[in-house]
Parts: C-alpha cells; structure tokens; sequence
C-alpha cells in the first residue's frame, strides 16, 4: 500500500487524501515519526484548502493513534484552534 500512495504522490505531491493514507500506511510498518510528519501536512494542506472533512479526519487520526507524544501540544492545540475556525465559518466550508 505505501508503495502505491507513494507513487500517487508523485503524481499529486500536495493530495491532502492520499497524504493522510500514506500515514497510515506509516503507522502499519512502525515509523510513526514519518507518519506524524505526513499527517501534519495532510492537515495542513487540508487546512489552506478550507476542506474541513480531511482536516478533521487527519487530526482524528493524529489523536486516535496517540501520537500527540510527536507534536508540540501548542502546536496541536493550533491545529485544532485553525479546524475548529473552518467548522464555525460557513464561508470556508466546502462540500466534499
């Protein structure tokens, strides 16, 4: 499965989606530091993108998989602070 998220990303390097998989993907063969690393910027991009569906999933999987341990808990809190902003402006929401 890396292999072909990888290879996704070559064509996509920004896919908020397939970053978050191939987190995942991260966290299934032990390297959970480059996963935190992928899944920060799947959150991230989902973030500049306002797609606030990826960006909660990403830091529900950044919490469901405890790697808070990785982050700075200001900078987690930061993240949620941005994902909660694009939940409470309609304005920014979009419809995926």
């Amino acid at each position: 499965a890396l292999a072909s998220l990888t290879h996704s990303l070559e064509m996509q390097p920004d896919n908020p989606y397939v970053l978050m998989h191939q987190a995942i993907a991260y966290i299934g063969t032990g390297d959970e530091a480059e996963a935190v690393k992928v899944l920060k910027k799947s959150m991230v991009l989902s973030i500049i993108a306002n797609d606030h569906r990826n960006a909660i999933r990403a830091l529900g999987i950044f919490k469901s998989l405890d790697l808070s341990e990785h982050i700075a808990a200001d900078e987690l809190m930061a993240y949620e602070t941005k994902i909660n902003s694009l939940l409470t402006n309609p304005e920014t929401r979009t419809e995926k």
